[in-house]
C-alpha cells in the first residue's frame, strides 16, 4: 500500500510506481567478536579471544542481506572467529567434565 500527501502527491506516486526493481542491500552489519568476547559473562570468553585474536580486525564478521529476484543472505568471518569459537567450545566441554 502506497500512501502520499500533499501537493503534487498523485504524480509523485506515479513516479515511485513506475520506477523498475533493482538489487539492493537490505542490511549490511559487521561486529567485532572480540569486543563481545569482553561483555560475555563466561571468563574464559575474554582468554579464547586473546589466543584466537592476536591481529587487528581479526575478529571480523559480516552479515548481509540483499534483496533482487531472490532474497540473498551472506555470512563471512574471519578464519580466527571459528578458532574462537573452537576454544570456547573445548572450554566448555572441560568445564562439564570436570562437574562429573
Amino acid at each position: 500500500m502506497f500512501v502520499a500527501l500533499g501537493e503534487d502527491a498523485l504524480d509523485t506516486l506515479k513516479k515511485s510506481l513506475s520506477v523498475k526493481p533493482k538489487a539492493a542491500k537490505i542490511l549490511h552489519a559487521e561486529l567485532a567478536v572480540g569486543a563481545l568476547a569482553r561483555l560475555m559473562k563466561d571468563p574464559k570468553a575474554a582468554e579464547a579471544a586473546k589466543k584466537a585474536f592476536k591481529e587487528k580486525g581479526s575478529d571480523k564478521a559480516t552479515l548481509t542481506i540483499e534483496a533482487a529476484k531472490t532474497l540473498e543472505v551472506k555470512l563471512s568471518v574471519k578464519t580466527q572467529v571459528l578458532t574462537f569459537a573452537s576454544l570456547m567450545d573445548k572450554a566448555k566441554e572441560d568445564a562439564d567434565k570436570k562437574d562429573e
